[in-house]
């Protein structure tokens, strides 16, 4: 999915020896809406729109019934960043079908959503115009 003017939230988080974030967990600053934190948030280094943050980005999971996403993101800079994204800026539920949309607000008819196991992959229960339900997913 390439998400096009969507603007990547970052707070800057520690990493170990190895280059790979430790396992701290969110401090009591970091709120899931609006996510509030002790330092600014940056734009991230890495195209939003590349197609592949799977390639720069490790340890992606959802939060808020899969309507955030949070990942560790190298920052360009030797650095790594925890990153974190609303989905709901950028998919919309299509008739029980997600698509990529700006500010598609999915998360206003679709639920549960979670990832498919060790993959990109987003899936939703999402409504149809029949009144029906279906799995929907889509490759963030």
């Amino acid at each position: 999915m390439r998400i096009i003017g969507v603007t990547l939230l970052i707070a800057a988080r520690a990493a170990t020896a190895s280059g790979k974030p430790s396992a701290t967990q969110l401090n009591a600053n970091d709120t899931a809406n609006g996510i509030a934190t002790t330092k600014p948030f940056t734009k991230s280094v890495v195209s939003p729109t590349s197609g592949n943050f799977r390639a720069t980005c490790w340890d992606i999971n959802t939060t808020q019934n899969g309507t955030f996403i949070d990942a560790w993101c190298q920052d360009g800079r030797n650095g790594l960043r925890r990153s974190y994204l609303s989905l709901g800026m950028c998919v919309v539920n299509n008739n029980g079908k997600l698509d990529p949309k700006s500010a598609g607000r999915f998360m206003e008819s679709c639920t549960p959503c979670n990832l498919k196991s060790t993959s990109t992959i987003l899936r939703c229960q999402c409504p149809t115009i029949n009144n029906g339900t279906q799995d929907a997913e889509i490759e963030l």
